[in-house]
């Protein structure tokens, strides 16, 4: 069989795939009453009586609209002799039609409107049946018995987050998603994204959809938008999309993310009251759509033909691959000139990573990246594949040849691990069991780290260091990343080796990158394209400016490339651009007004090239934006007990549900927190920064937030310390509205500060440690979600709460200085950290001296604090009066910190 032929094959499926369903969003158009419930009895009976749908052969009226809607624009696709010959030899070969040498590719893909009935499809029955099968096998999580007729047009779709539960019982509410494109564009505010993509609680924030139509239909079409306007948005856009095809992969590929754009909130399935526990509309017409792609593709292998052919159940593999060393390969960068550069172009390099590999499998497999990828992200991908002859064997061969790659490159800094579990179809069911088998293996291979390279392990990884041996040259290690071997060069001044010059040049130009280019290609393609990628077979990642992407030719060269845009879904009107990426990407870049912070850029780049606008600001120079104390806030973040919400806490466990919540919690880190931190800024300037200093410098910058990375469920941002800790509550808040107010997604963080010369790798692996001291902290409930600073552990309302009394208290101590001098926040300080650290061990020992702080407290606000306000405040915040004891040591203790932090050199019109 063919790898081209596979590959076509494999395209109309699907493409076939895709569409399977799409009449559904054209029913719920449909508003005749008495049409809408002769659907209902005959859905409820589980047949069609007599109807227009028997006599035009279609089981379900959505198979009959989904035709009618391709038809419109599919029919204008033009496909090659070459294509249409590969797929008859293949239709021969495997003998899947009676009359092969009449092929209709079109007709391949019209095939999936009888997906209920495959039978009806006539000589194209084997494909009809395909579509079956990956369709019950995706929709485990509805009925198999289709009871789309029973729905109205206000049905919307719930959030799978809601009905999440992990250690507790969740309240039961409902939460549904507005109808209306995921439009994203690159001047969209977080506000408008927001607005978009966070859910609507039903009854409380707004009213129930049917009374709110009822009563007011400008209202209703404004809180939960129209499937009309969609519906007609969608149509133009596909139809616009097929004409001048002539690459099938690319329009398989742009139809995929048309999908996601506009399908993302529509409800695959509704439910009826009576079926509402195995029916419920938490899935999307797109994740099941992909999800049917997925499966259907991945039964288009010789093997699994043969035994579709003879009734056989076909196989299918889950493949999971895993690099480490991320975190020492990320942080293993020195502090030198251009470090917050490198730094985040290291990162970005590591986010693009696992897709750069993922692509480079399928493709050699035959399968189109972007239909058999279920995710790839965090240093992670896992693909489904069909199972074929010798497939474990080419497994094994990429295996080997990544780890080479890695290994010469990076000189075992980075390892890569792969792993896979064959099973059967139906076993798909049960997708829980399977991906706890695959990830079994994972763990076991973790410990045989480059075994396929041991051999040469020594060569591969020394390779440059011999060459620079042969060539009788000196060497040096990298001045950047202090493990690689370059060539001593005269003068003193050390250059960097190729890959931190690499990440130099990419770091420069990341401000400034709107799209992202993939390619096979080891050659370079257009010699002005400055930031790229390039890992030998694995293939080419370019980085593109707005500038960039203009210099693409208008034909010929660009079909190598498969270009993204960046963080934006407007890729409708550009041939060129066949879908969207959204890797969070908020840095304190210079803005064209940045005279203000001169004098500090001056001083940081004596010597060297003057700045510009977009150039990525110094860490040095990130501090002096802090208020009070000059330091940065580390800030470490990860969503709690994941791997348990994936394998226990999803109720109606399906393939489906799992992609939805990957999709949408990725959503959340690599998209809506772009936008929030490039936003942030302003509620700054509007607030704490107005009228200050500081605020000039803030002003600056695009965001006051570098992101390390964000995206997947976790994160990583630098910040001055005290935006830090705003970002911080606000984030928390943010995702716990997102994800439904439900307990059972919590967040765990560390916080740390440094100063902006402390070493990367350091402060990192210091804020791990705080991290790690959060997640420790469980209540009974197995509920963790607190955050570590300053020395103590605590809850996020307990930090907002905290966050909320220190400025209020700045408010007052800022009009009259004199009225509380830091020696007394200090002394105070000093007092309760000297209990709790020499009272570790012993609770009762702790309590005595608590009670003995309580009379020390009062005298000293006697005599260093004469203003009335000031006391109360002081006294609300330590001291419990019914008990006449400290409230809480450890707030206490954040609290002084936090003010003590806040009031160093604090500049309004004075000092503090």
């Amino acid at each position: 069989m063919s790898l081209e032929g596979l590959k076509n094959l494999r395209d109309l499926i699907a493409l076939g795939s895709l569409f399977h369903d799409i009449g559904k969003l054209k029913r719920r158009l449909e508003e005749n009453p008495s049409e809408e419930k002769q659907q209902q009895q005959q859905t409820q009976n589980g047949k069609d009586n007599e109807t227009e749908k028997e006599k035009d052969n279609y089981k379900y009226l959505h198979e009959k609209l989904g035709e009618e809607f391709v038809k419109d624009f599919l029919n204008e696709l033009k496909f090659g002799e070459d294509f249409v010959n590969r797929l008859k030899e293949l239709c021969k070969k495997y003998n899947l039609l009676e009359d092969c040498n009449n092929l209709e590719p079109l007709k391949v893909i019209l095939a999936a409107f009888h997906h209920h009935s495959p039978e009806k499809a006539g000589d194209y029955k084997f494909f009809a049946e395909i579509y079956q099968k990956a369709d019950i096998i995706s929709a485990t999580e509805r009925d198999e018995i289709n009871t789309d007729e029973l729905q109205t047009k206000e049905k919307r779709l719930h959030s799978t987050f809601e009905s999440v539960e992990v250690f507790e019982t969740v309240p039961k509410k409902e939460w549904v998603y507005r109808i209306e494109p995921l439009e994203v564009r690159e001047e969209t505010t977080s506000q408008e994204l927001r607005k978009l993509i966070f859910p609507l609680l039903i009854g409380e924030q707004v009213g129930k959809p049917s009374e709110v139509r009822k009563y007011d239909k400008g209202l209703y079409r404004e809180i939960y938008g129209e499937y009309l306007q969609l519906f007609k948005d969608f149509r133009e856009v596909l139809s616009e999309t097929v004409k001048g095809v002539n690459d099938i992969s690319k329009f398989t590929q742009k139809v995929y993310y048309l999908f996601y754009k506009y399908l993302w909130s529509v409800p695959s399935a509704t439910y009826s009251g009576k079926k509402r526990g195995n029916h419920y509309p938490d899935i999307s017409l797109f994740d099941h759509s992909r999800g049917v792609a997925a499966i259907s593709t991945s039964l288009i292998t010789g093997y699994n033909i043969k035994r579709l052919k003879e009734k056989k159940e076909p196989y299918l593999i889950l493949v999971e691959g895993d690099i480490s060393g991320i975190q020492k390969f990320l942080f293993g960068v020195r502090n030198i000139e251009g470090v917050a550069k490198r730094l985040r172009a290291r990162s970005f390099f590591l986010a693009l990573l696992p897709e750069l590999i993922a692509r480079y499998i399928l493709e050699n497999l035959g399968y189109n990246p972007t239909i058999n990828t279920l995710y790839a992200s965090a240093g992670k991908f896992e693909l489904l594949i069909g199972f074929d002859e010798k497939l474990e064997e080419k497994l094994k061969g990429f295996q080997k040849e990544i780890e080479k790659i890695l290994l010469e490159e990076f000189g075992g800094r980075l390892g890569f691990i792969l792993a896979w579990e064959k099973f059967p179809l139906n076993e798909l069911r049960n997708y829980r069991e399977v991906v706890k088998k695959v990830q079994q293996k994972l763990a076991n291979e973790k410990k045989r780290k480059f075994k396929l390279n041991l051999l040469n392990l020594d060569t591969l990884a020394n390779k440059k260091i011999e060459e620079l041996v042969r060539e009788r040259k000196n060497t040096v290690l990298c001045p950047s990343c202090g493990w690689e071997i370059v060539e001593e060069t005269e003068g003193g001044e050390q250059e960097f080796c190729k890959w931190c010059k690499t990440f130099q040049k990419v770091g420069a130009n990341l401000p400034k990158v709107r799209y992202i280019a993939f390619t096979r290609s080891e050659k370079p393609f257009q010699s002005k394209w400055e930031a790229y990628f390039r890992l030998s077979k694995l293939g080419t990642v370019y980085l593109l400016s707005e500038e960039n992407f203009k210099l693409l030719p208008t034909e010929g060269k660009e079909k190598k490339l498969d270009i993204f845009k960046l963080n934006a879904t407007d890729i409708e009107d550009n041939p060129n651009l066949i879908g969207f990426k959204f890797i969070c990407q908020a840095v304190p870049s210079l803005t064209k007004d940045w005279e203000n912070l001169n004098p500090l850029l001056e001083e940081e780049f004596e010597g060297q090239e003057k700045p510009k606008e977009g150039d990525i600001i110094p860490f040095t120079v990130l501090q002096e934006l802090s208020l009070g104390d000059k330091k940065l806030g580390y800030f470490k973040a990860d969503v709690d007990n994941l791997g348990l919400i994936f394998m226990a806490g999803i109720k109606n466990y399906s393939f489906s549900r799992i992609a939805t919540l990957s999709r949408m919690l990725d959503l959340f880190f690599s998209l809506y927190v772009d936008r929030l931190l490039r936003d942030f800024k302003k509620e700054l300037l509007n607030k704490e920064y107005k009228d200050r200093e500081e605020g000039k410098y803030l002003s600056c910058v695009e965001s006051p937030v570098y992101t390390v990375f964000s995206g997947g469920d976790d994160l990583f941002l630098i910040a001055p310390w005290n935006i830090a800790i705003k970002v911080a509550t606000f984030i928390r808040k943010e995702f716990e509205e997102y994800t439904c107010e439900n307990p059972s997604f919590g967040m765990s963080a560390g916080l740390g500060f440094f100063k902006g010369n402390f070493p990367i790798r350091l402060a990192s692996d210091i804020t791990d440690s705080f991290e790690g001291l959060a997640k420790s902290k469980i209540e009974k409930n197995g509920k963790k979600d607190k955050i570590a600073l300053l020395g103590a552990v605590l809850k996020w309302s307990e930090l907002s709460e905290l966050e909320n009394k220190v400025w209020e208290l700045l408010k007052v101590v800022e009009k009259d200085k004199e009225t509380l001098s830091r020696s007394l926040l200090y002394r105070l300080y000093i007092k309760l950290k000297a209990i709790k650290e020499t009272t570790e061990e012993n609770a009762t020992e702790r309590k005595e001296e608590l009670y003995r702080f309580v009379p020390y407290f009062y005298y000293q606000l006697a005599r260093n604090v004469k203003n009335e306000e000031i006391r109360k405040r002081l006294e609300e915040i330590f001291i419990d009066p019914s008990k006449e004891e400290l409230v809480n040591l450890e707030k206490s203790l954040v609290f002084l910190a936090y003010l003590l932090m806040l009031t160093r050199n604090l500049k309004k019109t004075g000092e503090v």
